[in-house]
């Protein structure tokens, strides 16, 4: 992801938990309700429960996308460090070997043809 993508991400993710904490609070101040019931007296689930619901699963998505899950932390691969990894040999050791193997070549070349 991009910088620009990433900070749109974060702001959003800023944005959605700023709300969920809202309905949170404003759904508390209710007695936290699980239900209501209709002019008609049907009962159905609080909106502010309903609410709450919608929008914790929007911000578990975009908790995703930003890295900041639990699911996205396991998947997360480590940034790589420049350069080649710890314990490989330097490009001089690497010539070196190079050039020690084609004179063993070459005198094995050489041995089988005197």
């Amino acid at each position: 992801m991009d910088p620009g993508e990433f900070i749109s991400a974060l702001e959003q993710y800023v944005r959605e938990l700023d709300l969920v904490n809202q309905i949170e609070r404003e759904w508390i101040e209710h007695g936290k309700p699980l239900t209501t019931t209709a002019t008609a007296g049907q009962t159905y689930q609080h909106p502010l429960l309903k609410m709450l619901g919608e929008h914790r699963k929007v911000l578990a998505q975009l908790a995703d996308r930003i890295g900041a899950s639990p699911r996205a932390a396991r998947t997360a691969q480590p940034a790589k460090a420049p350069g080649r990894p710890k314990g490989s040999p330097s490009l001089g050791g690497i010539k070196k070997s190079s050039s020690q193997a084609k004179a063993k070549l070459r005198a094995l070349e050489g041995g089988g043809a005197s």
